[in-house]
């Protein structure tokens, strides 16, 4: 919250390394990895290519860096970031039957933003035995 704005920080939006990062994977999951450009990231994250440049030295940096923040944000939805909010079923109390059902659901790709994330990783992975080192 700024004296300008009333609004907390964390209604506001997200810093511009995390837009660039999130539109760099929508685009990975929709196109492919091959299609990504430095430019259509700064379109759709709606800043420039100088800024991108800022922040991600060069488009490999830009793309281990996104494939970085997607493991992240799917380890933080799904088990928590250490303040509580999440966590597997047996953390929270429930069985071991509940923690596998748990498991089993996450393992799925479902619509959605973990779809997204199954072809993003599976993206990069592919790239990683075509292009090993």
């Amino acid at each position: 919250m700024s004296p300008d704005d009333p609004t907390p920080a964390a209604e506001q939006d997200p810093p511009a390394a995390t837009r660039i990062l999130e539109a760099a994977c929508e685009l990975i999951a929709a196109e492919g990895i091959e299609e990504v450009r430095i430019a259509r990231v700064a379109q759709r994250a709606g800043a420039s290519t100088s800024l991108v440049h800022h922040y991600f030295s060069t488009r490999e940096d830009l793309l281990e860096q996104a494939l970085v923040h997607s493991f992240e944000q799917a380890g933080d939805e799904r088990f928590g970031d250490g303040d509580g909010a999440g966590g597997g079923d047996a953390a929270r109390g429930g069985s071991a039957l509940d923690a596998l059902a748990a498991a089993i659901r996450e393992s799925l790709p479902y619509p959605g933003r973990q779809e997204r994330e199954w072809v993003l990783w599976v993206e990069l992975w592919i790239r990683a035995v075509r292009e090993p080192g």
